[in-house]
């Protein structure tokens, strides 16, 4: 059960006196905070936009963001980026992760379809694709490419739905891939499944293209589709396999979700439809 933003307060402050994994781990982290919207909080991969620069959304007692939690690491998250299906941003440098990455963050999608973030070229054959996380036909899923395989998808079924608030997480073990998804808003346990695909990828590819968020990555970071329409937020990745108790939100041990696999290149329908 995700507790309310008192109990955040309470258990950021009680990590004080405990490890608190924020840190060599982190490989960027993108608060989308006030004065702060394009800022790597964990270090200098500061973010550029893609054509409008998404509006800042400051997180309401109601609605759309409200079940946005602090993060347990601390500090009160009173803002998100809001976009509008067709623009983004992108990092400046490519992140290449090899056999471990964690990615997580929040979402409400005023549209359900597009990317989350991508580090996946789309065009030239996917030259150079190494991973993907988005919303195709009202699920979650990710797509992950080896260096001697085109791609693998992931799908959790689990319906997203539109206007709710979504916290997501995705880590890659050496071709194991686990996928986790809590819908905020009904406060329901966070779901998710396991997928080994080890058999045929065990590292991510080496790709030189620029990591894009709310949209899947062109020829460079100044160029994109497949874009979200929605808020997101508090979007962190670590070049290490979190576990549960390491994550951004505090929940007990999740419960499993049925997950599907296919072989090919994942592509994802995104409506354009301006928010709010």
């Amino acid at each position: 059960m995700i507790m309310s933003r008192g109990f955040f307060a309470l258990a950021a402050a009680a990590t004080l006196l405990a490890p608190v994994a924020a840190s060599a781990a982190t490989a960027a982290y993108w608060r989308f905070e006030d004065g702060a919207i394009l800022t790597d909080s964990a270090g200098s991969n500061d973010l550029s936009a893609n054509g409008t620069s998404p509006g800042a959304y400051v997180l309401p007692e109601s609605g759309a963001g409200s079940a946005f939690p602090d993060p347990i690491l601390g500090g009160a998250n009173g803002q998100a980026a809001d976009f509008s299906g067709n623009n983004g941003f992108y990092a400046t440098d490519a992140f290449n992760f090899g056999s471990a990455m964690t990615v997580e963050g929040f979402f409400n999608a005023d549209t359900v379809g597009g990317y989350l973030l991508s580090q996946w070229n789309s065009t030239g054959g996917n030259a150079g694709a190494s991973w993907g996380l988005g919303l195709q036909n009202g699920t979650f899923r990710v797509a992950i490419a080896g260096a001697s395989t085109v791609a693998a998808n992931v799908t959790l079924e689990e319906t997203i739905v539109a206007n709710k608030d979504y916290y997501f997480a995705m880590t890659f073990d050496a071709g194991v891939v686990t996928v986790y998804l809590q819908n905020l808003t009904d406060d329901t346990a966070m779901v998710h499944g396991v997928r080994d695909v080890s058999s045929s990828i065990t590292q991510l590819v080496n790709s030189p293209h620029q990591l894009t968020i709310a949209g899947l990555t062109g020829d460079n970071g100044a160029s994109m589709k497949a874009g979200f329409d929605g808020l997101l937020d508090e979007i962190r990745l670590s070049d290490t396999v979190l576990s549960v108790d390491q994550f951004l939100v505090s929940v007990p041990e999740p419960s499993s979700s049925a997950l599907l696999l296919g072989a090919g290149c994942l592509m994802f329908l995104a409506g354009s439809r301006r928010r709010r």
